[in-house]
């Protein structure tokens, strides 16, 4: 294919890690039902598979500053995140305040909002940053504020703290709101991806593929059936997900499949202090029938997808690109304080230079031709092939923040 794109398959659509920067000073979306974390525009690289790209270098340590109740930190700063206390009633919010001409028109949109989560778990200062229909901003608003957190901590005390969380609007099959129901042992503690010095990285990727298709539900088998489902797991010491369990779900017969799909996934552990510890996870499953047509891999000329190939390009110069990213920060953008995340997709070449960059979406426009130059900074080792360097295309993205050193982060 001339773009280096594929069919839609069964895979991981959005593998969402904590960063060593965030989202518009968000490291993650946070998980709340109703709103699919990384679902944006369709994501058709499998990010599960990107995650060493940036990974070859640990992570930065957090350093976790002494608590002050009067200022609003970052998401990356906090020991405890928000959780969202009544998700069910933000998903009602949405199919409830649904705008009729947009329902109508069979339109579905994506909106990114801002907001503070007070000490005492209420959002305030909550503002769109951007929105595919400018008629879905008033009722995302006015749903986020319905929203109740558990308040963030630093050092055992609620603090302030700002997120960012993308909604996403649809008509059919919306996601189904699954509430927690695992118990964790008050002898095991869970680190967040974003704290951890050395993250987990999956290591069977393409064991977790065929167990999609093993586990897709026989009686939807040739009927075309397609899913989103997002689960939560720990992945503990060895590297084994544990306690897993479904956060949201567009069909419920796909529940209890992802569960066992997930379960099949093993990882190199996650580190603190050169130690493997115990780390959360959350993982958007994208369910496709098997009867589908095989999907197109790409080829030698114009590429293959990253899920196509045996070993996955890694970053060589992650000092640098990072050197790059300071330098080629907006001075206006800077000025004003303005962050914002860039998805870009690129061809890493055999010899590990990138070529054809291109902005697949972005919250902040402004970005995009200090995207475009800080990628091509970027060089890996190569993708291979059975042994063989071969061209491999990437979705990787970029976050822009002006509080600290702006950076990638691992999807």
């Amino acid at each position: 294919m001339r773009d280096g794109r594929k069919a839609a398959e069964p895979g991981l659509r959005g593998f969402v890690f904590g960063a060593s920067v965030p989202i518009l000073k968000l490291h993650a979306p946070l998980p709340i039902p109703g709103c699919t974390p990384t679902q944006a525009a369709p994501m058709r690289t499998p990010l599960l598979l990107l995650v060493p790209l940036l990974a070859a270098a640990p992570a930065r340590a957090q350093q976790t500053p002494a608590a002050d109740s009067a200022r609003v930190y970052e998401l990356h700063e906090v020991e405890v995140l928000p959780r969202a206390q009544n998700a069910p009633e933000l998903a009602a919010a949405l199919q409830q305040g649904y705008p009729p001409h947009l329902r109508d028109a069979g339109v579905g949109g994506e909106v990114y909002v801002e907001f503070v989560v007070g000490v005492d778990g209420v959002p305030r200062e909550v503002r769109v940053v951007s929105a595919s229909d400018s008629g879905f901003a008033a009722p995302t608003v006015q749903a986020i504020s319905g929203l109740r957190f558990s308040p963030a901590q630093v050092q055992g005390h609620a603090v302030a703290v700002r997120v960012t969380q993308p909604i996403h609007w649809r008509i059919a099959g919306a996601p189904v709101a699954v509430r927690d129901s695992v118990v964790i042992p008050d002898s095991i503690r869970i680190h967040s991806v974003d704290s951890v010095e050395v993250r987990p990285l999956p290591q069977n990727f393409r064991e977790f593929t065929e167990a999609l298709r093993e586990h897709y539900p026989g009686a939807l088998r040739s009927t075309g059936t397609r899913a989103q489902v997002l689960a939560r797991f720990a992945v503990d010491p060895r590297g084994v997900p544990q306690y897993a369990q479904v956060l949201e779900s567009s069909d419920a017969r796909f529940n209890a499949p992802t569960l066992d799909a997930v379960r099949r996934l093993r990882f190199q552990p996650a580190r603190v202090g050169g130690q493997p510890v115990w780390v959360w996870m959350e993982v958007p499953v994208e369910w496709a029938d098997p009867g589908d047509s095989a999907p197109v891999m790409g080829d030698a000329e114009e590429g293959y997808e990253i899920s196509a190939v045996t070993d996955l390009p890694r970053v060589r110069n992650t000092q640098a690109f990072q050197q790059a990213l300071i330098r080629e920060f907006p001075p206006a953008l800077a000025q004003a304080g303005i962050g914002g995340i860039v998805h870009v997709r690129f061809r890493v070449e055999p010899d590990g230079t990138v070529s054809n960059p291109r902005i697949v979406r972005a919250s902040e426009r402004g970005f995009d031709e200090a995207t475009l130059r800080v990628v091509r900074t970027l060089t890996f080792t190569p993708a291979r092939l059975n042994g063989r360097p071969v061209r491999v295309w990437v979705e990787l993205p970029i976050h822009w923040q002006v509080t600290d050193t702006p950076g990638p982060s691992n999807p």
